[in-house]
């Protein structure tokens, strides 16, 4: 069956982040971590912890700087003057903290994160894909058509993904709390796993995929009077509208999707050209919504931070998650982040 498929399918490009960073490679393969196959290590980061504890106790970073990410998303398609929210995502993120005493007489404080999607369960790794992320639309103006996209993490030589990589700064200067913008920039793949037309599989074939898609986004600044607990920076924060450190909020920005190769049908169609005139392209807007990040699960007896399983749904982990901390003080902050309404505005 040959297709022509709408440009509104664009809309899932995001899966990402889609928690969370900028993804960069590596100069040396990762490591195998000690919890799951298909884990990185979490290699110990001497500038957040006291001289000397990498070298006596090298996997604590491992062992307890671990934590639960969950993110959502929107993009939208200037062509089809669509947009599409894109589902939930759990992310084993590893973190690192430091603060020092700025000029000032201030706190500069920093949050370190690199995360990994928890791919869904059956998956060919167990680390590194995003959910599958199903759209729907037309073909020819009436026929129902779903498009089934997933974002892949890129791969070290050693075939672990890359961690998706978000810095985090605030500085309190006077009666003040700065907290700049925080950017996120990562590379990706975004896979398409099926077709379906008017309730047919075209049955796509394996290796269908739009390399090196390229997200940009960043936080708006924000800043807050310094006051007694709770602060202002959790009482008066809106996560819809900045980032502020631990308590999540929202980048916006653009996802560049390349071409599509590899996109045969069983039939010997091959309907790339079609996929990337749909999906493809360079500044589509992006906001990521992500949770704050106080979602933990501890072993009994050690206190170790245990990082989610592999297959591990964000449906089945959220409930579960015990209460931010803030959320007494503001309901708005909150692990599982809300979807995004859509715009009263097309693309």
């Amino acid at each position: 069956m040959r297709v022509r498929l709408p440009f509104a399918v664009l809309c899932c490009a995001l899966a990402l982040v889609l928690i969370s960073g900028s993804s960069s490679a590596e100069e040396k393969p990762q490591r195998p971590g000690t919890w799951y196959p298909g884990l990185p290590y979490a290699e110990c980061r001497p500038f957040a912890w006291p001289a000397g504890t990498c070298e006596g106790t090298p996997n604590v970073q491992e062992d307890y700087s671990g934590m639960n990410v969950m993110q959502t998303g929107m993009t939208g398609s200037p062509a089809s003057k669509q947009w599409a929210r894109v589902p939930i995502a759990l992310l084993a993120a590893n973190s690192a903290f430091t603060v020092s005493q700025n000029d000032a007489g201030g706190n500069d404080s920093t949050v370190d994160v690199w995360a990994h999607f928890v791919s869904p369960r059956g998956s060919r790794h167990n680390y590194g894909l995003s959910p599958r992320i199903s759209v729907r639309t037309v073909a020819f103006g009436a026929i129902p058509t779903t498009v089934v996209l997933q974002i892949s993490q890129k791969r070290d030589s050693a075939d672990l993904p890359i961690p998706f990589y978000l810095h985090l700064v605030n500085s309190s200067r006077g009666t003040t709390e700065f907290y700049p913008s925080t950017e996120f920039s990562a590379t990706v793949d975004v896979a398409v796993r099926s077709v379906t037309v008017d309730g047919q599989d075209i049955r796509l074939g394996e290796g269908c995929l739009a390399t090196d898609a390229r997200i940009e986004t960043a936080s708006r600044p924000v800043s807050f009077p310094v006051g007694e607990p709770p602060p202002p920076s959790v009482t008066d924060f809106d996560p819809s509208t900045s980032f502020v450190a631990l308590q999540g909020g929202q980048l916006d920005g653009t996802i560049d999707v390349p071409r599509f190769q590899g996109c045969t049908t069983s039939s010997g169609d091959d309907i790339s050209p079609l996929l990337t005139t749909a999906i493809s392209g360079v500044g589509n807007p992006l906001s990521l919504r992500i949770g704050s990040l106080g979602c933990q699960f501890y072993e009994e007896g050690t206190g170790r931070v245990i990082p989610p399983a592999p297959g591990t749904s964000p449906k089945t982990l959220g409930p579960k998650c015990p209460d931010d901390l803030n959320q007494p003080y503001n309901p708005r902050i909150r692990p599982v982040p809300e979807e995004l309404p859509f715009p009263d505005r097309t693309p």
